[in-house]
């Protein structure tokens, strides 16, 4: 009886402080809390791309037409609504809408003045060519009720055989979390698909996760 009684108090212990140190969190607006996001994961692909998790990286933020300067290598970061509407695991995001586009090359991130153009211009520099390439696109799907926790749909792309030019793209939903300092960090993560188009005609093999069974579309 008292062991029991000695987890049950461990156990309220640990449930009052979780609360209260999610409590700590700094108040934020729902509006400050989709831009914190937006910066946090933008920041995150970079410190990916720059193989630098661990560590802060040092880069330029501008705003303009990227595809003017013609890097060698670029990457496309595309934020787009939520598509409620949509069951598809594949399909949560409005691609048609883009909000925000940039492009990250030469440690210069630059957000394009028009979104539609700057990821035309990707595909012809990149996408269509025999380049290597690498595209992300997310949207945030929730917010608690506090601004202090939220849900990321990204689906990612990228060709590493441009011989053949072979696709292979992943959707992932991801729930991050506001800390006591008003950062955010990746809590937890979900893979829902994997596609991979062998050949130039692009006919995709999808692999549902975590039924784990193939669906050509």
């Amino acid at each position: 009886m008292k062991k029991s009684t000695t987890i049950f108090a461990v156990l309220l212990f640990t449930i009052i402080a979780v609360v209260l140190l999610d409590g700590c969190s700094p108040s934020v607006t729902k509006d400050d809390a989709e831009k914190e996001i937006i910066s946090f994961w933008l920041d995150r692909h970079i410190r990916l791309s720059e193989k630098t998790m661990g560590d802060p990286v040092s880069y330029s933020q501008t705003r303009g037409e990227p595809w003017l300067d013609k890097p060698e290598e670029a990457m496309l970061i595309i934020y787009f609504p939520p598509n409620v509407s949509s069951k598809k695991v594949w399909d949560q995001l409005k691609t048609d809408e883009p909000i925000k586009v940039w492009w990250y090359y030469d440690h210069k991130l630059v957000e394009a003045a028009d979104s539609n153009k700057a990821i035309q211009k990707y595909k012809e520099q990149f996408s269509s060519g025999s380049r290597k390439w690498l595209r992300y696109e997310f949207g945030i799907l929730s917010l608690s009720a506090n601004n202090r926790k939220a849900t990321i749909y990204e689906r990612s792309s990228f060709s590493r055989d441009l011989e053949n030019s072979k696709l292979y793209e992943e959707g992932r939903r991801y729930k991050v979390r506001r800390n006591g300092s008003g950062n955010w960090d990746v809590i937890d993560s979900e893979g829902l698909w994997l596609s991979y188009a062998p050949n130039e005609y692009m006919i995709k093999y999808v692999l549902l996760c975590p039924k784990f069974h193939q669906k050509a579309l």
